[in-house]
């Protein structure tokens, strides 16, 4: 199976050109990348070979976020708005459009959402109970985390609920990473920045790792079984809120299959416009052409957000802005 992310994102954009799936020559179109990559019947008929596609582009499409999942229905003419056109830039328009951006813009969007379908595409099938030999070296791993940030004081704390998989039998001490990145101002985190575990292990050692990471030891209450399962729960206490960047976001290095988010700001300082980010690469957390979507705190200054089936080395979470829109650098 084809395994280049970046020559599936090409067959991809040939497949999107003229009407997309409507295109009279689309067998021509689906290269072997797409066939091997979407499982296509090689020998299907025109018409079924399309709705295996269309079934398949739905599918990867659903798993993503709401404004990702809408650009790829209208870049293949799936909506019945866009299975009327003609040309891609006619689609490109038209989300453009929906997203209040120029062309352009809308074409940036598009490839970067065309290269999470691929990744998505290419990524091993999981079942209930499967690991891939990463996992399997490994004595243990996350399969959820509920994280409740806490900015309404004048040092945010962070509380996190890890529920771990073991891996390996009589695991008795887990070591954890934490990435605590540079401040806004360009300080490496101090000693005013802690870490408590609250229930289900006791810290047992702390290292620095480098000035943006550092690790920790816990040991558990006792030895525990091969897929057993086990929560912690621990509290990161920033030094101040200008310690803290913008954004909070999970970045697992393994799948995860759910996270759940929630952050609360402080009553007077409620930022004026809040982004829902799913599937991003780490350095475009704050890119505001990168895929995003808008939400909105509730009455008490809270978001909340959950993400299932989280792919490794991309990053989850919520970011905001206290800039108005069209301000200088308020991301627009």
């Amino acid at each position: 199976m084809i395994r280049n992310v970046g020559a599936l994102v090409a067959e991809l954009k040939a497949l999107r050109k003229g009407r997309g799936l409507d295109a009279p020559d689309l067998a021509a179109r689906v290269g072997p990348g797409l066939r091997s990559a979407f499982a296509l019947d090689v020998d299907a008929r025109p018409d079924r070979l399309r709705e295996e596609v269309a079934e398949r582009l739905r599918e990867l499409a659903g798993a993503l976020a709401p404004d990702q999942r809408d650009a790829v229905l209208v870049v293949y003419g799936l909506t019945p708005e866009s299975a009327a056109t003609r040309f891609y830039k006619e689609r490109v328009t038209m989300l453009a459009t929906s997203m209040e951006r120029d062309d352009r813009t809308a074409g940036r969007f598009i490839d970067k959402v065309l290269d999470l379908v691929a990744r998505a595409a290419l990524a091993p099938p999981s079942a209930p109970g499967d690991t891939c030999e990463d996992e399997a070296a490994l004595p243990w791993r996350l399969t959820s985390l509920r994280t409740s940030v806490v900015l309404n004081e004048e040092r945010p704390k962070v509380y996190e609920t890890r529920r771990l998989l073991l891996m390996r039998d009589r695991i008795d001490r887990i070591d954890l990473d934490l990435s605590v990145p540079v401040t806004p101002a360009g300080v490496p985190p101090g000693d005013g920045f802690q870490f408590h575990v609250l229930h289900g292990a006791t810290l047992q050692g702390e290292v620095r790792r480098s000035s943006t990471r550092r690790g920790y030891s816990l040991r558990l209450p006792r030895a525990l079984p091969r897929q057993s399962e086990h929560e912690v729960f621990l509290r990161f206490t920033v030094p101040g809120r200008g310690a803290m960047w913008p954004f909070y976001v999970s970045t697992p290095a393994l799948r995860c299959e759910h996270f759940d988010l929630r952050v609360k700001f402080p009553e007077n300082l409620v930022p004026e416009r809040v982004w829902r980010v799913a599937g991003v690469l780490p350095l475009e957390v704050q890119d505001p052409l990168a895929a995003r979507e808008s939400i909105e705190p509730d009455a008490n200054g809270e978001v909340h957000s959950t993400f299932t089936g989280l792919v490794p080395n991309l990053s989850y979470g919520v970011v905001w802005s206290h800039e108005p829109a069209g301000r200088p650098g308020a991301g627009s």
